[in-house]
């Protein structure tokens, strides 16, 4: 699959902006929030995560939602690595595809691996203070390998897109909240997510 750049740029431009976004909206209902049963009064959260996997590969992401008994959240996570796709790729014997112009070409250990990933889902209180989380959404991952001749070959061995599952636990005292969950690209791909942050 072909990610367009200009949308990767875009899209990791947009969450540290989303940072300041969410939480002067969030305030603002805040400020506006009216006395209501239990059941129905909101808590705003905000929570800044981190995913890592035994590739390794790591992600950074925020979380936003609102929770009591019954509540919601939406994800977006990126990842460090900027190649989303490679000049050429390499079949699963990492083999280069198609018309390769180097036939002695070398990896010159230079690797990149570029995640991301945009979900949303459902939050359950199962026993006060513990949120139990599910959701999907997409992901992708790519690893894309530099040679010696100046190319960049995407593995389709490492590389995956598909629907992202993910679930996972939310602890909350005294308005502090710390997650810890999965999250997984179509089942092939795994990574464990911890985040921290706050509830207003």
């Amino acid at each position: 699959m072909t990610v367009n750049k200009s949308f990767i740029t875009l899209f990791k431009c947009f969450v540290p902006l989303a940072f300041v976004a969410l939480l002067l909206c969030a305030s603002s209902a805040n400020a506006q929030r009216k006395e209501l049963p239990e059941e129905w009064d909101m808590s705003h959260m905000v929570m800044w995560g981190m995913g890592a996997s035994v590739a390794p590969q790591w992600s950074f992401g925020i979380t936003y939602g609102q929770v009591r008994i019954l509540g919601w959240y939406v994800s977006a996570y990126t990842g460090t690595g900027y190649h989303f796709n490679g000049d050429y790729e390499l079949d699963r014997s990492n083999r280069p595809m198609g018309d390769y112009p180097l036939a002695e070409d070398r990896f010159n250990g230079t690797t990149s691996k570029a995640r991301f990933s945009i979900t949303g889902g459902m939050l359950f209180r199962t026993v006060k203070p513990l949120w139990f989380y599910v959701g999907t959404g997409y992901s992708y991952r790519s690893v894309v390998y530099n040679t010696y001749g100046g190319y960049w070959l995407k593995s389709q061995a490492n590389s995956y897109s598909s629907v992202a599952i993910e679930g996972g636990l939310i602890y909350n005292f005294r308005r502090v909240v710390i997650s810890a969950g999965f999250s997984t690209i179509g089942f092939s791909y795994v990574d464990g997510r911890l985040g921290v942050g706050f509830t207003f």
